[in-house]
């Protein structure tokens, strides 16, 4: 939903809710004030509804991007390093698929086989969970 829809839906309510007010509400000054205030935090409070539903929506198509181009890097190592920051950069949301993809890397880099596909593959099921989480 964009935020020119949400703006005309939060207006057409307080124009319905303005129909069933009685006449004695409508000359005290309070009352706007009140209404006011009361429409604004609605307002506010569906904008930051509306901004995390879209952010969340945006996550799991990159995550779908990433997951679905795995055999399309030139090597394991571009895949890791952009799931990598993929996850850092939502790490507020998936806390824990960060710290795991941070464990998996340093594994990777202290073992003797360096960029296999075994930590690809890891890494890859760790933004299948993000993506099918998310899924609408």
């Amino acid at each position: 939903m964009s935020f020119i829809v949400l703006i005309g839906l939060v207006s057409s309510i307080c124009s319905i809710i303005g129909l069933f007010i009685s006449d004695k509400f409508k000359s005290n000054r309070w009352f706007y004030v009140i209404f006011f205030f009361i429409m604004t935090f609605a307002c506010g409070y569906a904008v930051h509804y509306n901004s995390e539903l879209e952010r969340i929506n945006n996550i799991h198509r990159q995550a779908n991007a990433i997951y679905e181009h795995y055999h399309s890097y030139g090597n394991n190592k571009e895949y890791i390093l952009e799931t990598l920051i993929f996850l850092e950069e939502n790490k507020d949301r998936y806390p824990d698929a960060y710290k795991r993809a941070i464990q998996i890397y340093s594994n990777m880099k202290s073992s003797e086989f360096q960029y296999d596909s075994e930590p690809a593959a890891e890494m890859r099921g760790l933004l299948k969970g993000i993506a099918i989480l998310n899924k609408e």
